[in-house]
């Protein structure tokens, strides 16, 4: 009887001590998690943090009403990257910047209830980095960056025999090329002259040429312009599937831009992607290279650095560098053009700060034309992103100041544009449309969607757009008047437009408040016709190639609308391929 007591006791103690065990688990977990709402672009952010022993484990976005599209990356890499940091001292994420601020605001309160300062915390895990360890990678080509000139030569070196590794210092893979609205420049006779467009590659290569104020290298100009429709098709042979609507760009006057299906750049990159996933190619991530290997006065290597590790990396055939521009990087655009400050919007991914650009500069590479960095005139006014533009705005739509009138011909030059816009009232423009010159029912539904997530508003008569736009009622109706009877005459008295295709005169009318964004940097490494670098005395340094933003020379002083896509794909194709044939 007594053995029995004992054990009924010792039993009841043990559940004893598993309940106060799983009580004091969930008080010490529920004391280490903390809750904050902070104001974003559309509304109010909740942020879920978890900290453990003065360590930042956990970041959880619990509501939010930022639009999706926009600010899916923001939602997903700002967190890591503070959990990897451990640091709010953080690069964001272009396009959301009001968003991604508000997520460091909201962790660094967080933070300051457990008695951390995010912004003194060491960034311990990717700073200050003692390599304790080595990795050693022997392939025949390596390709540093991972956005569609990256993926594409990788591809590419692929497709011609070579084994391939990409390096990426970001966490994912994209670069600018996901963030564009997806318009690629090609002569297609077959769609285009249905519709009564009369373009040649001799008059694409005009344009581009003088757009480009006769400064680009014309041999760089032709590949372009006359490769481009044989790079569209390769691009569907990997999957890509392009709307069959044409379209011009901003600042193009022909209409030979083909969107991709959803409208967006990401469409390339899940291609070429799945074509790596599938073929052996590699890509590691969180991989920056810091240098390249020079022997026998040829490139033979890089070498890289992956949170604590260095890899050397051998390359037998070539190293291709596509690792875009340096729009991102502050204090390098300022040493080319000091207007470019801090507080200018722009455009571009966090990882575009000049790396590559710096590497093919340590081993002698010449770099031209760094001083025209271009700006695009229609960035979102808030936060200088391009994915939550009007459809085909630029040419149904007019723009209006914030007195009410049009200021400049709709279809000038990105340069003027851009210029033209800042020198009015406050810097930015409102880009109206009216209702009746969309036609695809896809279009249709994603302006309006736009409208549901604010970016765009709606109205339904000119009182009410006059209201909105907070201008004169009268001068905004004659405005719009006049520009309408441009239309009928097919004659702009006031700019001279030469796009006269849509009058603004079927309700509800759209709108949209725009500033110029830093876009593109049309400057970097010189490269000849086979994409080799070459360098300052003018000679090719063997075994280096480079493809797309990171290279000078094809665009010349401005770049042309729709073709910085050609441009990452046709290049991105000739880079791989003399690689891998090197």
């Amino acid at each position: 009887m007594y053995k029995m007591k004992n054990r009924k006791f010792i039993a009841f103690l043990i559940i004893v001590i598993l309940i106060v065990l799983i009580i004091g688990n969930s008080l010490l977990s529920t004391k280490n998690v903390y809750e904050k709402e902070v104001d974003g672009h559309n509304g109010p952010i909740r942020v879920e943090v978890k900290i453990f022993n003065d360590i930042i484990e956990e970041i959880k976005i619990l509501e939010h009403n930022e639009t999706i599209e926009v600010v899916e990356s923001t939602l997903d890499l700002i967190p890591k990257n503070i959990i990897s940091r451990q640091s709010g001292n953080i690069d964001l994420i272009t396009g959301a910047t009001i968003t991604g601020q508000a997520i460091i605001d909201a962790v660094s309160q967080c933070a300051k209830k457990a008695g951390l300062d995010l912004f003194s915390i060491k960034a311990n895990q990717t700073n200050d980095i003692n390599y304790n360890q080595k990795e050693y990678i022997n392939v025949d080509v390596v390709v540093i960056g991972a956005g569609g000139a990256g993926l594409s030569a990788a591809v590419s070196a692929s497709q011609h025999g070579a084994s391939v590794l990409v390096i990426e210092k970001m966490t994912e893979i994209g670069g600018n090329t996901v963030r564009s609205i997806g318009m690629y420049n090609a002569v297609n006779p077959e769609l285009q002259k249905p519709l009564g467009i009369n373009d040649s590659e001799d008059i694409f290569f005009q344009e581009t040429f003088l757009g480009g104020k006769e400064l680009a290298d014309p041999k760089l100009v032709e590949i372009l312009t006359s490769q481009a429709y044989a790079g569209m098709l390769w691009l569907e042979d990997l999957g890509v599937k392009f709307d069959t609507q044409v379209d011009s760009c901003l600042g193009g006057e022909y209409a030979r831009g083909y969107y991709t299906m959803s409208h967006n750049g990401s469409d390339y990159i899940k291609s070429l992607n799945k074509y790596c996933t599938n073929n052996e190619v590699d890509i590691l991530l969180e991989t920056k290279g810091t240098s390249l290997i020079v022997e026998d006065n040829k490139i033979t290597g890089i070498i890289a650095k992956q949170h604590n590790k260095e890899i050397i990396i051998t390359a037998n055939k070539g190293v291709v560098i596509a690792t875009g521009g340096f729009g991102y990087n502050i204090e390098k655009r300022m040493d080319y053009d000091n207007s470019l400050t801090a507080d200018m919007l722009c455009s571009n991914a966090p990882g575009t700060t000049g790396d590559g650009i710096e590497m093919a500069k340590d081993v002698g590479a010449n770099l031209i034309n760094m001083e025209y960095i271009e700006t695009y005139p229609l960035g979102d006014a808030y936060d200088g992103g391009l994915r939550n533009n009007i459809p085909d705005s630029i040419n149904n739509g007019i723009l209006i100041n914030s007195d009410g009138k049009r200021f400049i011909a709709e279809d000038a030059n990105r340069d003027n544009l851009s210029e033209s816009i800042l020198a009015q009232n406050e810097g930015f423009a409102y880009s109206v449309v009216d209702s009746d010159y969309l036609k695809d029912e896809k279009d249709i539904a994603y302006l309006e969607g736009l409208v549901s997530t604010g970016v765009v508003t709606k109205t339904f008569n000119i009182e009410e757009l006059a209201s909105k736009l907070m201008v004169d009622q009268n001068i905004l109706e004659d405005e719009i008047n006049k520009y309408n009877k441009f239309v009928d005459n097919q004659n702009d008295k006031d700019f001279n437009r030469k796009n006269l295709i849509n009058k603004i005169d079927e309700p509800p009318f759209y709108y949209a408040k725009k500033k110029p964004t830093i876009h593109y940097t049309l400057g970097g490494i010189q490269i000849n016709e086979n994409t080799s670098v070459i360098n300052t005395q003018g000679k090719v340094i063997k075994n280096l190639f480079a493809a797309g933003e990171v290279t000078g020379g094809i665009h010349g002083a401005n770049r042309l609308g729709g073709n910085s896509l050609p441009d990452i794909i046709v290049f991105g194709k000739i880079a791989g391929y003399n690689a891998a044939m090197n």
